[in-house]
């Protein structure tokens, strides 16, 4: 990512702040040693499946249950609201990981805010799977966005007119969900029968999602980042790569 992109909206910021009320290094955090197998992890896979029918507000709750076990002060689920004894038993024994936990959560709280791109992304990112999207009519979950912004539609102008375009940045007053996902990119074209009524374009659009530590404006802009980026060292966060491919 050649800058950070994945500006959270101020809402899970507050949220996944909770997590951040002292000053952590990433000696601090508990390490999985090893990336979970969250594909195979049954435990994880039934939070997330339940993460669908929370409201935010127990999503919110759930964060904050999160912390309360990754700092291991807390061994009883009772205390716990939306927190199974399973959970709470394979948090504290390593089989599952608190804070990637957090994190789905928070996935979630994006993707019922609306912004599905940036909650699919950081879903992706602790499941440590590139994102690859290939929609032949630009119907897909980003490309069905992303044709619709005036970005785009610069760029796909250009490159109509022969002129070479090297990427598309995604301003936050074209497509808020688009810029917390990609902002900027890279992105190029495959012109079959150039010239003529019948030319197809096929873009493609590539990122990399990832964390840098930073210092920003925003206090909470800064907080979630940098917890994102030594989450990220720890394994409970990955980087991942994007491709998006549709025809223009």
């Amino acid at each position: 990512m050649k800058k950070f992109k994945k500006f959270m909206s101020l809402s899970l910021a507050l949220y996944l702040c909770l997590f951040i009320g002292n000053t952590v290094y990433a000696s601090q955090i508990p390490s999985n040693n090893s990336t979970l197998a969250i594909s195979n992890n049954t435990i994880i896979l039934n939070e997330v499946s339940k993460f669908k029918t929370m409201s935010n507000a127990e999503l919110n709750k759930y964060i904050d249950d999160m912390k309360i076990l990754s700092e291991e002060k807390n061994s009883k689920s009772a205390d716990l609201v939306n927190v199974s004894s399973a959970v709470v038993s394979a948090t504290l024994s390593g089989a599952a990981d608190p804070i990637q936990l957090a994190w789905l959560a928070g996935a979630q709280i994006l993707k019922n805010k609306g912004y599905t791109c940036a909650g699919e992304l950081l879903e992706d990112s602790v499941n440590n799977i590139n994102y690859n999207e290939n929609a032949l009519n630009a119907n897909g979950l980003f490309s069905s966005k992303i044709v619709t912004t005036t970005a785009y539609k610069n760029y796909i102008a250009k490159i109509k007119a022969n002129q070479t375009q090297a990427g598309i940045e995604f301003p936050s007053n074209q497509n808020y969900d688009l810029f917390l996902a990609l902002h900027n990119t890279d992105a190029s074209t495959a012109v079959t029968m150039p010239g003529t009524i019948f030319a197809i374009y096929n873009v493609t659009i590539s990122d990399t999602y990832d964390f840098s530590p930073a210092s920003y404006d925003s206090i909470f802009v800064s907080a979630i980042n940098n917890w994102a980026w030594l989450s990220q060292q720890v394994g409970s966060l990955h980087s991942i790569s994007i491709k998006i491919t549709f025809l223009g």
